[in-house]
Protein backbone atom coordinates (compact mmCIF):
# COMPACT_ATOMS: atom_id res chain seq x y z
CA UNK A 1 0.00 0.00 0.00
CA UNK A 2 2.74 2.45 0.93
CA UNK A 3 4.68 1.75 -2.25
CA UNK A 4 1.64 2.29 -4.45
CA UNK A 5 0.77 5.58 -2.80
CA UNK A 6 4.38 6.68 -2.63
CA UNK A 7 5.05 6.23 -6.33
CA UNK A 8 2.15 8.45 -7.34
CA UNK A 9 2.52 11.04 -4.61
CA UNK A 10 6.25 11.31 -5.30
CA UNK A 11 5.66 13.26 -8.48
CA UNK A 12 3.30 15.69 -6.82
CA UNK A 13 5.67 16.21 -3.88
CA UNK A 14 8.54 16.87 -6.26
CA UNK A 15 6.53 19.47 -8.15
CA UNK A 16 5.69 21.28 -4.92
CA UNK A 17 9.29 21.15 -3.65
CA UNK A 18 10.79 22.26 -6.95
CA UNK A 19 8.40 25.20 -7.18
CA UNK A 20 9.48 26.42 -3.77
CA UNK A 21 13.16 26.17 -4.69
CA UNK A 22 13.41 27.39 -8.29
CA UNK A 23 9.88 27.53 -9.81
CA UNK A 24 10.99 24.93 -12.34
CA UNK A 25 8.50 22.15 -12.97
CA UNK A 26 10.47 18.94 -13.28
CA UNK A 27 8.41 15.77 -13.81
CA UNK A 28 8.81 12.28 -12.51
CA UNK A 29 10.56 10.96 -9.54
CA UNK A 30 9.65 7.49 -10.88
CA UNK A 31 9.02 5.86 -7.53
CA UNK A 32 5.09 6.68 -5.97
CA UNK A 33 -31.67 12.22 -4.22
CA UNK A 34 -33.18 13.11 -5.02
CA UNK A 35 -34.42 10.28 -7.00
CA UNK A 36 -36.43 11.80 -9.82
CA UNK A 37 -39.49 10.24 -11.32
CA UNK A 38 -37.43 8.91 -14.20
CA UNK A 39 -35.57 6.56 -11.89
CA UNK A 40 -38.64 5.08 -10.26
CA UNK A 41 -40.43 4.30 -13.47
CA UNK A 42 -38.30 2.13 -15.68
CA UNK A 43 -37.36 3.55 -19.02
CA UNK A 44 -37.33 1.23 -21.99
CA UNK A 45 -34.27 0.41 -24.06
CA UNK A 46 -34.32 -1.56 -27.29
CA UNK A 47 -31.81 -4.39 -27.52
CA UNK A 48 -30.12 -3.86 -30.87
CA UNK A 49 -30.76 -6.68 -33.31
CA UNK A 50 -32.98 -8.66 -30.95
CA UNK A 51 -36.28 -7.17 -32.08
CA UNK A 52 -37.55 -6.89 -28.51
CA UNK A 53 -37.64 -4.38 -25.74
CA UNK A 54 -35.90 -4.97 -22.45
CA UNK A 55 -36.46 -2.87 -19.35
CA UNK A 56 -33.58 -1.03 -17.79
CA UNK A 57 -34.27 -3.15 -14.71
CA UNK A 58 -33.24 -6.34 -16.49
CA UNK A 59 -30.22 -4.62 -18.08
CA UNK A 60 -29.21 -3.34 -14.67
CA UNK A 61 -29.49 -6.79 -13.14
CA UNK A 62 -27.39 -8.30 -15.89
CA UNK A 63 -24.80 -5.54 -15.51
CA UNK A 64 -24.41 -6.16 -11.78
CA UNK A 65 -24.20 -9.91 -12.28
CA UNK A 66 -21.51 -9.58 -14.94
CA UNK A 67 -19.59 -6.95 -12.96
CA UNK A 68 -19.29 -9.39 -10.06
CA UNK A 69 -18.15 -12.14 -12.41
CA UNK A 70 -15.60 -9.79 -13.97
CA UNK A 71 -14.02 -8.95 -10.61
CA UNK A 72 -14.85 -5.23 -10.92
CA UNK A 73 -13.40 -5.21 -14.44
CA UNK A 74 -10.09 -6.77 -13.45
CA UNK A 75 -10.91 -10.11 -15.07
CA UNK A 76 -8.46 -11.79 -17.41
CA UNK A 77 -11.35 -12.62 -19.76
CA UNK A 78 -11.76 -9.57 -22.05
CA UNK A 79 -15.09 -10.88 -23.36
CA UNK A 80 -16.73 -10.22 -20.00
CA UNK A 81 -15.77 -6.55 -20.10
CA UNK A 82 -16.83 -6.25 -23.74
CA UNK A 83 -20.31 -7.47 -22.84
CA UNK A 84 -20.46 -5.09 -19.88
CA UNK A 85 -19.61 -2.15 -22.15
CA UNK A 86 -22.44 -3.18 -24.49
CA UNK A 87 -24.90 -3.10 -21.58
CA UNK A 88 -23.57 0.30 -20.52
CA UNK A 89 -24.21 1.64 -24.03
CA UNK A 90 -27.84 0.46 -23.85
CA UNK A 91 -28.40 2.01 -20.43
CA UNK A 92 -26.88 5.28 -21.63
CA UNK A 93 -29.31 5.25 -24.54
CA UNK A 94 -32.21 4.79 -22.12
CA UNK A 95 -31.12 7.92 -20.23
CA UNK A 96 -31.05 10.29 -23.22
CA UNK A 97 -32.80 13.56 -22.45
CA UNK A 98 -32.84 13.01 -18.68
CA UNK A 99 -30.61 14.92 -16.29
CA UNK A 100 -28.37 12.96 -13.96
CA UNK A 101 -26.56 15.52 -11.79
CA UNK A 102 -29.48 16.15 -9.42
CA UNK A 103 -29.40 12.51 -8.29
CA UNK A 104 -25.67 12.18 -7.56
CA UNK A 105 -25.79 12.90 -3.82
CA UNK A 106 -25.19 9.87 -1.63
CA UNK A 107 -22.70 7.13 -0.92
CA UNK A 108 -21.58 4.87 -3.75
CA UNK A 109 -19.43 1.73 -3.98
CA UNK A 110 -17.52 0.80 -7.14
CA UNK A 111 -18.55 -2.48 -8.77
CA UNK A 112 -16.83 -2.18 -12.17
CA UNK A 113 -14.09 -0.10 -13.78
CA UNK A 114 -12.72 -0.01 -17.30
CA UNK A 115 -9.22 0.27 -15.79
CA UNK A 116 -7.54 -0.29 -12.43
CA UNK A 117 -9.87 0.21 -9.45
CA UNK A 118 -7.59 2.82 -7.84
CA UNK A 119 -8.16 5.12 -10.81
CA UNK A 120 -11.78 5.60 -9.82
CA UNK A 121 -10.36 8.41 -7.66
CA UNK A 122 -10.40 11.84 -9.36
CA UNK A 123 -6.85 12.36 -8.08
CA UNK A 124 -5.59 9.93 -10.71
CA UNK A 125 -7.59 11.65 -13.46
CA UNK A 126 -5.93 14.93 -12.53
CA UNK A 127 -2.54 13.25 -12.16
CA UNK A 128 -2.76 12.06 -15.77
CA UNK A 129 -3.50 15.63 -16.85
CA UNK A 130 -0.56 16.98 -14.84
CA UNK A 131 1.90 14.40 -16.18
CA UNK A 132 0.57 13.25 -19.58
CA UNK A 133 3.96 11.90 -20.66
CA UNK A 134 4.70 9.99 -17.46
CA UNK A 135 1.43 8.93 -15.84
CA UNK A 136 0.92 5.77 -17.89
CA UNK A 137 4.49 4.65 -17.09
CA UNK A 138 3.87 5.07 -13.37
CA UNK A 139 0.52 3.27 -13.61
CA UNK A 140 2.13 0.41 -15.53
CA UNK A 141 4.61 -0.07 -12.68
CA UNK A 142 1.95 -0.06 -9.96
CA UNK A 143 -0.42 -2.25 -11.99
CA UNK A 144 2.30 -4.86 -12.47
CA UNK A 145 2.79 -5.38 -8.73
CA UNK A 146 1.68 -9.01 -8.19
CA UNK A 147 -1.41 -9.84 -6.20
CA UNK A 148 0.64 -11.47 -3.46
CA UNK A 149 2.07 -8.01 -2.68
CA UNK A 150 -0.85 -5.68 -3.43
CA UNK A 151 -4.62 -5.89 -3.15
CA UNK A 152 -7.19 -3.17 -3.80
CA UNK A 153 -10.16 -3.26 -1.46
CA UNK A 154 -13.38 -1.25 -1.49
CA UNK A 155 -13.59 1.98 -3.47
CA UNK A 156 -16.30 4.33 -2.21
CA UNK A 157 -17.42 7.85 -3.10
CA UNK A 158 -19.41 10.23 -0.90
CA UNK A 159 -21.07 13.01 -2.92
CA UNK A 160 -22.93 16.01 -1.51
CA UNK A 161 -24.23 19.27 -2.95
CA UNK A 162 -23.93 18.04 -6.53
CA UNK A 163 -27.03 19.91 -7.71
CA UNK A 164 -25.97 23.17 -6.08
CA UNK A 165 -26.33 26.03 -5.72
CA UNK A 166 -22.85 26.69 -4.49
CA UNK A 167 -19.95 24.34 -4.06
CA UNK A 168 -20.47 20.62 -3.55
CA UNK A 169 -17.98 17.91 -2.62
CA UNK A 170 -16.87 14.44 -3.64
CA UNK A 171 -14.80 12.34 -1.25
CA UNK A 172 -13.09 9.29 -2.73
CA UNK A 173 -11.90 6.46 -0.47
CA UNK A 174 -9.85 3.54 -1.81
CA UNK A 175 -8.59 0.73 0.44
CA UNK A 176 -5.09 -0.50 -0.44
CA UNK A 177 -3.53 -3.58 1.16
CA UNK A 178 0.07 -4.70 1.02
CA UNK A 179 1.10 -8.29 1.70
CA UNK A 180 -2.49 -9.59 1.79
CA UNK A 181 -2.84 -13.11 3.12
CA UNK A 182 0.20 -12.79 5.37
CA UNK A 183 0.09 -12.75 9.18
CA UNK A 184 0.84 -9.00 9.18
CA UNK A 185 -0.91 -7.36 6.21
CA UNK A 186 -0.63 -3.60 5.83
CA UNK A 187 -3.79 -1.65 5.05
CA UNK A 188 -4.41 2.02 4.27
CA UNK A 189 -7.28 4.13 2.99
CA UNK A 190 -6.34 6.74 0.39
CA UNK A 191 -8.80 9.62 0.74
CA UNK A 192 -9.02 12.38 -1.86
CA UNK A 193 -11.36 15.32 -1.40
CA UNK A 194 -12.55 17.30 -4.42
CA UNK A 195 -14.84 20.31 -4.68
CA UNK A 196 -17.71 20.41 -7.17
CA UNK A 197 -17.12 23.83 -8.69
CA UNK A 198 -19.40 23.68 -11.74
CA UNK A 199 -22.14 21.49 -13.14
CA UNK A 200 -24.75 21.01 -15.82
CA UNK A 201 -27.52 18.42 -16.22
CA UNK A 202 -25.14 15.49 -16.75
CA UNK A 203 -21.65 16.70 -15.76
CA UNK A 204 -19.85 18.04 -12.72
CA UNK A 205 -16.47 19.75 -12.70
CA UNK A 206 -14.29 18.54 -9.83
CA UNK A 207 -11.35 20.47 -8.42
CA UNK A 208 -9.01 18.13 -6.55
CA UNK A 209 -8.14 19.62 -3.17
CA UNK A 210 -6.21 17.29 -0.87
CA UNK A 211 -5.16 13.68 -0.42
CA UNK A 212 -4.45 11.87 2.83
CA UNK A 213 -3.84 8.37 4.18
CA UNK A 214 -6.04 7.29 7.07
CA UNK A 215 -7.25 4.14 8.88
CA UNK A 216 -3.83 2.66 8.28
CA UNK A 217 -1.85 -0.06 9.98
CA UNK A 218 1.37 1.68 8.89
CA UNK A 219 3.14 3.32 11.85
CA UNK A 220 2.74 7.13 11.97
CA UNK A 221 1.02 7.43 8.57
CA UNK A 222 -2.34 8.00 10.26
CA UNK A 223 -0.90 11.15 11.86
CA UNK A 224 0.41 12.77 8.68
CA UNK A 225 -1.10 16.03 7.48
CA UNK A 226 -3.25 16.01 4.34
CA UNK A 227 -1.17 16.58 1.21
CA UNK A 228 -2.23 19.63 -0.87
CA UNK A 229 -2.51 17.57 -4.02
CA UNK A 230 -4.53 20.20 -5.87
CA UNK A 231 -1.80 22.80 -5.40
CA UNK A 232 0.92 20.38 -6.46
CA UNK A 233 -1.01 19.35 -9.57
CA UNK A 234 -1.47 22.99 -10.56
CA UNK A 235 2.27 23.59 -10.16
CA UNK A 236 2.97 20.70 -12.50
CA UNK A 237 0.48 21.92 -15.12
CA UNK A 238 -1.94 24.80 -14.85
CA UNK A 239 -5.53 23.60 -14.84
CA UNK A 240 -4.58 19.98 -14.12
CA UNK A 241 -6.44 19.87 -10.80
CA UNK A 242 -9.84 20.27 -12.51
CA UNK A 243 -11.50 17.24 -14.08
CA UNK A 244 -14.95 16.55 -15.48
CA UNK A 245 -17.16 13.63 -14.47
CA UNK A 246 -20.03 12.78 -16.82
CA UNK A 247 -22.82 10.54 -15.54
CA UNK A 248 -24.26 8.42 -18.34
CA UNK A 249 -26.95 6.65 -16.33
CA UNK A 250 -28.34 6.87 -12.82
CA UNK A 251 -31.31 5.45 -10.93
CA UNK A 252 -32.15 4.55 -7.34
CA UNK A 253 -29.60 1.71 -7.35
CA UNK A 254 -26.73 2.26 -9.80
CA UNK A 255 -24.69 5.02 -11.40
CA UNK A 256 -22.50 4.88 -14.51
CA UNK A 257 -19.98 7.71 -14.80
CA UNK A 258 -16.93 8.41 -16.92
CA UNK A 259 -14.07 10.88 -16.80
CA UNK A 260 -13.00 13.15 -19.63
CA UNK A 261 -10.30 10.65 -20.59
CA UNK A 262 -12.92 8.01 -21.44
CA UNK A 263 -12.55 5.65 -18.46
CA UNK A 264 -15.93 4.35 -17.25
CA UNK A 265 -16.98 3.37 -13.72
CA UNK A 266 -20.11 1.61 -12.43
CA UNK A 267 -21.25 2.32 -8.87
CA UNK A 268 -24.01 1.00 -6.60
CA UNK A 269 -25.74 3.15 -4.01
CA UNK A 270 -25.03 2.04 -0.44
Amino acid sequence: GAALLGMVMGLAVKALRTHRQRRAYTPLDPLDLCTGGASTRLAMATVSGAGEEVTTQSLRGRLLEMAARADRGQTENPQDNTQIKEIIDKLELAMIGQGTTARLDGKWELVWASEDVTRSSPFFWAFRQAYPDNADQVYAITDSIPGQLKEIGRAVQNISGAEGPGEGSLESRVVIRALPGTPLPLESVMITTSAIVDRNRSQVTLKVDETKVRETTLPLWDKTLPFPSGVALELARQGASEVVMTTLYIDELIRISKNDQGQTFVWTRI
